[in-house]
């Protein structure tokens, strides 16, 4: 879990720092391990890390590219980025870090916005392309990571949960009522609102792109249609289902840290301690929760 904020301006000036710093603070529990900010004409981005792969330095956050234009902030995790780091390489691309934030830079500077098509992952992302000057933000495909942001005549604002925006100096939302019977009635509040009326979720998958001070979302995913199953015997189903779910849980075991797995005691986490004991070559720790 890695924590983020920014702001965005409607034209070429520099956002308020000071908006910036208090904006990240509020955030700041969901990354324990690095901060760091990035203020450049028409942008504000700013990050607090807690470190999972690529410990080092070299996973620093804000990360820009070479030339200085682009500036990558995000949170989450991208399960296939080893071997979109091969594809990148044979195409060559040098790194400099292990880790997939830098993955993440590379794959939009080759592919654009479509970038997003490529990756299997849980993230919340915040990309500034100073040549274009075009904001991106974007959430995974069943919106694992959060991510919100409000509108208002100077520009977007932006953060990994509400409080980064209710931090910035001067900034007083007023609620909306029809979320908050919503939260009364079903238990949530459904997407894209808030309980606030000004502030919204990007919903998932979805990216926003903000340019010459308009907005306008796009999906860049969507559930495939259901199909009739094809006709097999049921040995042929349980061999495919166990070499997805060898697949899925392999790739997410991917860390520069230890990995532990949370025992729920239903059908779902315990397939996955099988599936990891078959995956993972040396002991795991895993843990059951219980309240009295």
């Amino acid at each position: 879990m890695c924590g983020l904020a920014g702001i965005a301006c409607r034209d070429a000036r520099r956002p308020d720092e000071a908006a910036l710093r208090a904006m990240a603070e509020a955030v700041a529990h969901r990354g324990p391990d690095d901060a760091g900010q990035h203020v450049a004409p028409g942008i504000g981005l700013a990050s607090r890390r807690l470190a999972i792969l690529d410990l080092s330095p070299a996973g620093h956050m804000p990360m820009l590219s070479a030339d200085g234009q682009v500036v990558l902030s995000w949170n989450g995790e991208i399960y296939n980025h080893v071997e979109l780091r091969e594809e990148l390489k044979r195409r060559g691309v040098r790194f400099r870090s292990s880790g997939d934030t830098e993955v993440l830079l590379h794959l939009y500077l080759a592919h654009g916005p479509d970038f997003l098509r490529r990756l299997t992952g849980m993230f919340a992302i915040a990309l500034w392309d100073g040549r274009r000057r075009v904001l991106l933000l974007a959430r995974d495909r069943l919106g694992v990571k959060p991510l919100v942001y409000r509108l208002d005549d100077g520009g977007i604002h932006f953060a990994s949960e509400i409080a980064g925006l209710l931090a910035e100096p001067g900034f007083t939302p007023d609620l909306d009522p029809v979320a908050i019977h919503h939260a009364l009635a079903l238990r949530f509040i459904p997407g894209p609102n808030t309980a606030y009326a000004s502030i919204l979720q990007v919903p998932p998958a979805h990216a926003l792109f903000y340019e010459n001070g308009r907005a306008r979302l796009e999906r860049y995913w969507s559930l495939p249609e259901a199909q009739a199953a094809p006709r097999g015997r049921p040995e042929e189903w349980e061999e495919r289902y166990r070499n997805l779910m060898d697949d899925a849980v392999r790739i997410r075991l991917r860390s520069d840290v230890p990995v532990a797995l949370l025992l729920s005691g239903g059908i779902d986490s315990t397939a996955v301690a099988y599936h990891v004991r078959r995956n993972h070559a040396g002991g795991f720790r895993a843990f059951c929760l219980g309240f009295e």
